[in-house]
């Protein structure tokens, strides 16, 4: 991971972005009573503080998801935009009034209503980004590894992904019972050195438990059972199956996508009147051509089934699977007759 920026450094920015903490603190001269200085010093500490906060989001996410190497914006750029967003709410803000004030004085009420709801936008602009930063940052990064290593690339590294993490659960699945299995044949309990024995038997067997693990597991649960419960052997099972169910989807698509790029096959189209449905194996997608822009009606069927605009593509589409195409029987269905 990054090293994440300074606070300190964020609160120089925030302040110069609206021309000093001074300055910061004559805009809330017609808002509030208390110590201005105080309220800008602490305005600006707890922007610091958030920018931050949302900056290591970003990259836990981005860690967490594999992404690095992909990931194109720097803690700098995301403080940037944070402190642009930030100082157009405290700008616009700075043009309200607190009615307390107001009320008395004959203020134009009006023009004061509508600076709060421009001042209520631009907060809710900074807060959208600050929310959805880390969502944004990954969608971003798996766009740029797409267009780096293609769509069989990006299917190999998926399939990866899931191989791994597949063996993973079946070797935890051959631990615990393993681990359960000499729990019943020694009848051994967490008092004296039954944790010690048995997380040296799992050893020998190629489990490896601590020995702390190995005394939870001893201990009895309700019931007086010892060892791992069953829920967490059949839960670990199921999470087996629907990995290999996802794997085999996945060998399947790259299959397909690698014989339409070496030319062995074609994407799959159809035509229905004027419109084409096109099952693009290469792009994972299945996409709807239109010879020109639908209707309103159409556009709203379209992303009432999941379908979304591609500029890229010239297309509207979603990702390739029997709902795709099932919803775009669908949308196709209740295409007006000059397109049908």
């Amino acid at each position: 991971m990054t090293e994440t920026i300074a606070h300190d450094e964020i609160r120089s920015q925030l302040a110069a972005s609206v021309g000093g903490e001074a300055q910061l603190a004559s805009w809330f001269s017609n808002r509030t009573f208390s110590d201005l200085r105080a309220r800008a010093a602490r305005l600006l500490d707890e922007a610091a503080a958030d920018a931050v906060t949302m900056i290591e989001k970003v990259n836990r996410a981005i860690d967490k998801e594999g992404l690095r190497e992909w990931h194109g914006s720097t803690d700098a750029d995301l403080a940037r935009r944070y402190v642009r967003f930030w100082a157009a709410w405290q700008r616009a803000g700075s043009q309200t009034a607190n009615w307390m004030i107001t009320g008395p004085a004959n203020f134009p009420v009006k023009r004061n209503q509508k600076r709060i709801a421009t001042e209520d936008r631009r907060w809710e602009e900074l807060n959208a980004f600050r929310t959805q930063a880390p969502a944004r940052a990954i969608k971003r990064a798996q766009r740029i590894r797409k267009a780096a290593i293609g769509a069989t690339g990006m299917m190999d590294s998926e399939l990866a992904d899931l191989q791994d993490r597949h063996a993973e659960r079946v070797a935890r699945q051959a631990m615990m019972k393993a681990v359960n299995a000499l729990i019943r044949k020694h009848k051994l309990a967490e008092e004296g050195d039954g944790p010690a024995r048995l997380a040296a038997m799992a050893r020998e067997a190629n489990h490896a438990i601590g020995e702390k693990l190995a005394l939870e597991l001893l201990k009895p649960d309700c019931f007086g059972i010892r060892g791992f419960a069953s829920f967490q052997l059949s839960n670990n099972n199921a999470e087996i199956r629907r990995l290999a169910g996802r794997i085999a989807q996945v060998q399947a698509k790259l299959a397909r996508a690698e014989a339409v790029e070496s030319g062995e096959a074609e994407n799959r189209t159809r035509t229905v009147g004027s419109v084409e449905i096109v099952e693009n194996a290469a792009e994972d997608r299945l996409q709807i051509l239109f010879p020109g822009k639908p209707d309103g009606e159409t556009r709203y069927a379209l992303k009432r089934h999941g379908f979304r605009w591609s500029p890229s593509q010239g297309a509207w589409q979603r990702q390739l699977t029997n709902a795709a195409r099932y919803a775009a029987e669908q949308v196709v269905a209740r295409l007006p007759e000059s397109e049908a």
